[in-house]
């Protein structure tokens, strides 16, 4: 199974450096005269430190998940140190390295396994929730643009079909008799009616939403034409790209995968230049900002770094 995901995430990073590549290639004469201007230089410096402060709003979306799932709130200190320490996981190739560190990183504090994996899975879930609201509420006007093979229609059942899965995995999963003798699953019914999953959500809206504001800040630099009005489609663009890179078995990071759905979305648009110059920016952006993060992760004083801890929750207490 190893196997079989690294050669699907190998022939899909191929195939996407190989779409930029030829892309590239075609733009090759005006790339040699290309000049990036000292704004767009300065708004990416400047977009790695806002980019780690947007990582924040994930965090607290996968907090707010967890802390739903779990009879003891876990303290948001050790919530920032697994999932920073465990976020640069992602760049190993596999892409799910990051989820098997959290599950490592939190198994040392004595949470239960099944409930980080079921924080992660949601966190998941709510992402593309999140990318399809995005999608539908702001690049309604240009989804024939951005998305000339995709009907608006099936975003638009995407969003329920999404929400079903999540009913399904905290409420009505738990009930079915089958499910339930051969899977031993926590009952996650106050995480289904709580505050939890809408909280999360506004989280992932809010930071894909700071993102897309990001790159267009970044198209616009390279472009030289500050159109807010281009704002919600660019927005739309990248929360796609951002989905699609995040599900991709076997690519690390979205790298490449990303950077060539913008280039397929924008191109038409912005030129493919323009947009290929804003996405490696983007990408130079969001991987120091991982990096930033990772060294805010580190210096947090919380449990995780605790040898103790760990010692404890492994040695059984004697009994007097």
């Amino acid at each position: 199974m190893k196997f079989v995901v690294r050669f699907i995430g190998i022939a899909i990073i191929c195939g996407s450096l190989y779409y930029l590549g030829h892309r590239l290639s075609i733009n090759l004469r005006e790339f040699a005269n290309f000049e990036l201007h000292w704004t767009t230089v300065l708004i990416a410096c400047v977009g790695v430190l806002g980019y780690a402060l947007a990582l924040l709003l994930v965090v607290g979306a996968w907090g707010v998940l967890l802390s739903g799932a779990m009879t003891e709130r876990p303290c948001w200190s050790d919530i920032l140190a697994i999932y920073g320490r465990s976020q640069v996981l992602k760049y190993i190739p596999s892409n799910v390295m990051h989820f098997a560190g959290r599950q490592v990183l939190g198994g040392k504090l004595g949470w239960p396994q099944l409930t980080i994996g079921t924080a992660s899975f949601l966190e998941i879930v709510v992402q593309i929730a999140a990318a399809a609201l995005i999608a539908i509420l702001l690049g309604w006007s240009d989804l024939g643009l951005l998305l000339p093979y995709v009907p608006p229609s099936l975003l638009v059942a995407v969003l329920p079909f999404v929400l079903l899965a999540m009913w399904f995995v905290l409420y009505i999963a738990p009930k079915i008799p089958t499910v339930k003798d051969r899977v031993r699953l926590p009952d996650f019914r106050d995480l289904a009616h709580g505050h939890h999953l809408p909280a999360a959500l506004s989280f992932q809206v809010a930071f894909q939403l700071c993102c897309g504001t990001l790159l267009w800040t970044l198209v616009a630099s390279v472009d030289g034409n500050w159109d807010w009005r281009e704002l919600p489609a660019i927005c739309a663009a990248f929360s796609a790209a951002w989905v699609i890179g995040l599900i991709s078995p076997g690519v690390s990071a979205g790298i490449g995968v990303r950077e060539a759905i913008l280039v397929v979305l924008l191109g038409p648009i912005h030129g493919e230049l323009t947009t290929m110059a804003a996405t490696l920016a983007m990408r130079f952006v969001t991987t120091l900002g991982d990096l930033l993060l990772f060294g805010a992760a580190l210096s947090v004083k919380g449990r995780v770094a605790s040898d103790e801890v760990v010692q404890t929750t492994n040695v059984p207490t004697p009994r007097p």
